[in-house]
């Protein structure tokens, strides 16, 4: 259940001063702002996610909002971490940066792709927004949270050392990463996902982590996975994803749910496995943290899934996005905060839920697809209990800000 559009933020368009800091269509980038609340001094920066395009293909096949801020709106107004009750960013200025530059944000080039100019410049578009903040209200800020959704996120964490030592320098402030929907585990080399990297790195000409590129001289697009790259990340950073990531299961595996063969329903899980041995192996027993549900979905930060989704099973039982953060903020949690079910569907509040890939590939096809009826019952029982939580969630909402007439 939605928490209502008057707790949402309002956050207004403002234009980006530097002019190398353009969209692929050489438009002006953008973004959106909402000022602190209520004395707050913490700051919330938000890149935008939508893919990349990495060969004049794929980027003839950009719709033009990826592209261009041409026509975009004097006003987003946003949920989730944004919303302005009940959460440690409620009252946080917050920024959200458009994503048109196709490049997860690390660009720096400009090329001709059948015949128009296209420009690269996502390194410059998030450069140029932090300094124009610094120049104005962040300068004061003592909490800066640097995050983004997918393409938003993996950019946010390519950009996030950079974007924090200018932060430090300019304002003392404490500043931390929060990424959602940015990790994918590597593959083998001839994956999709490592291939439109590879091109990506050509065509981008990217400005990455020189630690990272000099420690993979061979293969420095492999820097855009966060097992690559972490380890020379020195800004402590909370991720929060999912088992069952519905991009890099459609993307990289080619699959479109609900599945119809037992080979498919064989490379789900895999890759799940896999999420979870390298999430383990790369966060466990360092400063960084992640929140990982057995869901199956994307990005969920800026929506009320946030709230709601928890972890059921295990030491973490009962721990939501909001309530990891909160104590990330204060250094109070670290490593790998899972779920221990070992079944899709079974984080509490997870989102609509393709029962067929909920079945561990060790159940014969045929009895799993049997028992899909039976998943589902527990799905809408789960779905029930998901809505009486936004209901109780909605009517504290309001009892903490109602206040009787005349007063």
């Amino acid at each position: 259940m939605r928490r209502g559009p008057l707790q949402n933020a309002d956050l207004v368009l403002t234009q980006v001063v530097d002019q190398r800091a353009v969209c692929n269509d050489g438009s002006p980038s953008v973004y959106w702002m909402s000022k602190p609340w209520g004395g707050s001094r913490t700051w919330h920066i938000f890149l935008e996610g939508g893919s990349a395009c990495w060969d004049a293909e794929s980027c003839a096949l950009r719709r033009f909002d990826r592209t261009s801020s041409a026509g975009a709106a004097h006003m987003l107004h946003l949920d989730g971490v944004f919303s302005r009750i009940d959460h440690p960013l409620a009252d946080a200025g917050k920024v959200f940066i458009k994503y048109c530059s196709s490049d997860s944000w690390v660009g720096n080039a400009s090329t001709v792709i059948f015949d128009d100019t296209w420009h690269f410049r996502g390194k410059q578009i998030v450069s140029a927004v932090v300094d124009q903040l610094l120049r104005s209200d962040m300068r004061f800020a003592d909490v800066v949270v640097v995050g983004g959704c997918s393409a938003g996120g993996r950019g946010a964490l390519y950009n996030l050392d950079d974007i924090c030592e200018r932060v430090r320098t300019t304002s003392g402030a404490v500043c931390v990463g929060f990424m959602d929907a940015a990790w994918w585990p590597l593959l083998d080399d001839t994956s999709p996902l490592n291939t439109w990297s590879g091109m990506g790195w050509e065509l981008w000409q990217p400005e990455m982590p020189q630690g990272c590129v000099l420690a993979n001289p061979q293969h420095p697009w492999r820097c855009f996975f966060a097992e690559t790259l972490l380890p020379h990340v020195r800004t402590r950073v909370m991720f929060t994803s999912v088992l069952f990531d519905s991009f890099q299961i459609m993307h990289n595996g080619g699959i479109v749910v609900p599945v119809q063969h037992r080979e498919e329903l064989d490379w789900i899980w895999a890759l799940r496995d896999k999420m979870e041995a390298v999430v383990e192996a790369t966060v466990q027993g360092t400063q960084h943290v992640i929140f990982l549900s057995s869901c199956y979905g994307h990005c969920m930060q800026d929506s009320e899934l946030y709230f709601e989704v928890s972890i059921r099973e295990g030491f973490f039982s009962g721990y939501t996005m909001n309530t990891t953060f909160s104590l990330f903020l204060h250094s109070a949690v670290k490593g790998v905060v899972k779920d221990s079910c070992g079944r899709m569907e079974c984080s509490t509040c997870c989102d609509v839920v393709p029962a067929s890939i909920s079945i561990p590939p060790t159940r014969n096809l045929a009895e799993a697809l049997g028992t899909i009826s039976g998943s589902s019952l527990a799905i809408q029982l789960g779905f029930v209990g998901c809505l009486w939580l936004g209901v109780a969630t909605l009517l504290r909402s309001l009892s903490k800000s109602w206040s009787p007439p005349g007063l």
